[in-house]
Order: C-alpha cells, then sequence, then structure tokens
C-alpha cells in the first residue's frame, strides 16, 4: 500500500507513481495553491488505469484534521501503510527583502508543515501494521542543500532546507526507536512540470525530467532490504 501527496500539477503528482513500483496509490489532491476540484480528481484516477488499485482523494494538506482524517480513512479501508511519499509542494516568487510574509507562510504551511505532518501519521500507521516496517521517500530540493540564484527563490529555498532536516530528524528518530521504516531524501534539481514551466523557459540549461525522479524513487524502494539511500542528489549533465 502506498501514498503520494501531491500539489495539483498533473506532471508532478504522477511521477511518482510508477507502475514496477506500487499496487495501490492513495492519492491526495490538495486544493491550496493550483486549486481542481473533486471531479478532476475523479478524471486523473480514470487516465491511470493499469497502474493498480487506483484512489483520488480531495485532500488539504495544510489542515491538521483533514490529514487525520485521511489517515484513518486508509487505515480503516487498507489496515497498513507501505511506502510514503511526500510529493506536495510549491514555491512562490518571494525573497527575504522583498517578498511578502502570505507567500511566506503559504510555502511554509505546505512545504514545511504539511510534510511534517505526513510524516508523523506516515510512521504512525506503519508501526501499527502487521509488517510493522515501510519506507518514506521525501521530495527535497537542491536548492535544500545550497542557496543560490535566483534571489527570488531564496525563503523557497529555506523551506527545502527544513524539508532536508525534517528527514534527516525523522531517521535520527526512527532508529532511536528501533523500527525498520527506510527514510530517503531526494534532492533534485530543476525538474520540468507544469508548474515549473516559467522557471525551464529562462534557463540555459537541461531541465531533468519526471522521468529522471522516478529513476531515483525506484531505486531507493528497490534496494535491498538492509540498504536505506538515505539521500540522493540529482542535476542536471
Amino acid at each position: 500500500m502506498a501514498v503520494v501527496t501531491r500539489s495539483n500539477t498533473r506532471s508532478a503528482g504522477r511521477m511518482s507513481c510508477p507502475r514496477s513500483v506500487v499496487n495501490d496509490v492513495v492519492y491526495f489532491n490538495v486544493p491550496i495553491f493550483f486549486y481542481r476540484p473533486e471531479k478532476k480528481v475523479m478524471e486523473e484516477e480514470a487516465g491511470l488505469k493499469g497502474l493498480g488499485s487506483f484512489h483520488g482523494i480531495p485532500c488539504d494538506l495544510v489542515e491538521e484534521a483533514s490529514v487525520a482524517e485521511l489517515f484513518a480513512q486508509i487505515e480503516k479501508s487498507f489496515g497498513r501503510l507501505d511506502v510514503s511519499i511526500c510529493n506536495a509542494g510549491s514555491y512562490k516568487f518571494a525573497s527575504i527583502l522583498t517578498g511578502t510574509t502570505s507567500n511566506w507562510v503559504d510555502m511554509l504551511q505546505l512545504n514545511v508543515l504539511a510534510t511534517a505532518m505526513c510524516l508523523r501519521d506516515s510512521v504512525r500507521l506503519m508501526t501499527v501494521s502487521p509488517a510493522q516496517s515501510g519506507h518514506i521517500i521525501i521530495m527535497g530540493s537542491a536548492l535544500g542543500c545550497k542557496v543560490s540564484q535566483p534571489e527570488c527563490l531564496h525563503f523557497y529555498s529555506a523551506t527545502k532546507f527544513a524539508v532536508r532536516a525534517l528527514a534527516e530528524g525523522v531517521r535520527e528518530e526512527l532508529v532511536t526507536a528501533k523500527h525498520d521504516i527506510r527514510v530517503t531524501h531526494l534532492a533534485p534539481g530543476l525538474v520540468r512540470t507544469e508548474s515549473s514551466r516559467h522557471l525551464v523557459s529562462a534557463v540555459a540549461f537541461t531541465p531533468l525530467e519526471v522521468a529522471d525522479i522516478v529513476a531515483a524513487v525506484v531505486f531507493a524502494l528497490q534496494a535491498p532490504s538492509h540498504v536505506n539511500v538515505s539521500e540522493i542528489h540529482i542535476v542536471s549533465a
């Protein structure tokens, strides 16, 4: 059983659903920055026939009650969680000197707080399932490892540094608690998606493709059980 969190850009959501990896995908559509009505979720569900059992569920990931209810629904319907891919996130052009507080709050809520809530509830569900094991994959960014240009992404970079800290922190806590749950932090550079088209058009290099990120997800998930691929940096050649 796998859960994939996502924002409302289609390509970003589909990248974490490779046919060779998951049989059941609970799909959280997040009506925060790129709102899509429930009808759109069902359309995407129909478009992913053949991936196994696909469940499209609208969710507001920045509302704690909504997140708790949906993880409760997973537990009631499936009784377990094997893989959690924390993929939802968003950027807004907001530098540190000229950015608006509202834009900062929006990014903090989805990129950091929503990720933390999903980590907490994913671990809870993994530890109460019969296998008491699992794998969490957290989508970070190369900008969460090194601050660089453009300035308008500096606050976004700060949120991704926090995401990397969450990944390292939850990994340490799981080791201390002796839980058999692996944690992988992915740190890709610019990826060509619907939401990044403006950034892609402004750069001189060839961006990463969604398939490149899928390959990294598959690599981490298919590693031997005694191996934890703790972090993967992915950049354009």
